[in-house]
């Protein structure tokens, strides 16, 4: 049978000093962070290769909780990838599903953005499906123009609201001009 213990693992006697001098509230060996980034600088080839490493693991991971329908996450975006599945816009009829979005329904109460409710645990996967039933399909072609219109017709209301509604009687006129005030008094040099 065979030790395992600090001597076995390169570097764990110095990581374990560390973490039993940080849990009662020592300060760190003086010059540690010195030569920690003296390390990091002489040895930048190192640093790269761990924190790539770390960083494709972390995705891996990551994504493999995103991927797994037997997660939270990943039966949410499975349910919303299945909505999207065999529809088309409701406005032009595309059916490309990477230009597909869901947009929520005038009229209808919005809970939250879609997108934001894909993560966090606190909506469950039947809150995120009453969600999805609010909304419809539209291609984002559509929608930018949708809500470009919105924006105009907004704009019109507050121009309207701001210098008041023209009349159908006041377009037809033609314009009058202005009469000079008539003034009832008028003064003449001399005449006192």
């Amino acid at each position: 049978m065979t030790a395992v213990g600090p001597k076995r693992i390169p570097g764990l006697r110095r990581i374990l000093d560390r973490m039993r001098r940080v849990a009662r509230g020592l300060p760190e060996k003086p010059g540690a962070a010195e030569r920690a980034k003296a390390w990091r600088d002489a040895n930048p080839d190192r640093v790269r290769d761990y924190r790539e490493a770390r960083r494709d693991e972390t995705n891996a991971a990551v994504n493999a909780k995103r991927a797994d329908p037997s997660t939270l996450i990943g039966a949410k975006r499975a349910a919303r990838e299945a909505a999207r599945q065999d529809q088309s816009c409701k406005h032009c009829g595309e059916t490309d599903t990477y230009r597909l979005e869901f947009v929520h329904r005038s009229g209808e109460r919005k809970l939250a953005n879609l997108s934001d409710m894909v993560i966090p645990a606190c909506y469950t996967l039947s809150i995120f499906k009453a969600e999805l039933a609010k909304c419809d399909i539209i291609c984002a072609s559509c929608r930018r123009v949708a809500a470009h219109a919105k924006r105009q017709a907004a704009d019109a209301a507050r121009r309207r609201k701001q210098f008041g509604e023209p009349t159908q009687k006041t377009l037809d006129e033609p314009a009058q001009p202005e009469q000079p005030a008539t003034t009832t008094a008028v003064y003449e040099p001399g005449a006192e």
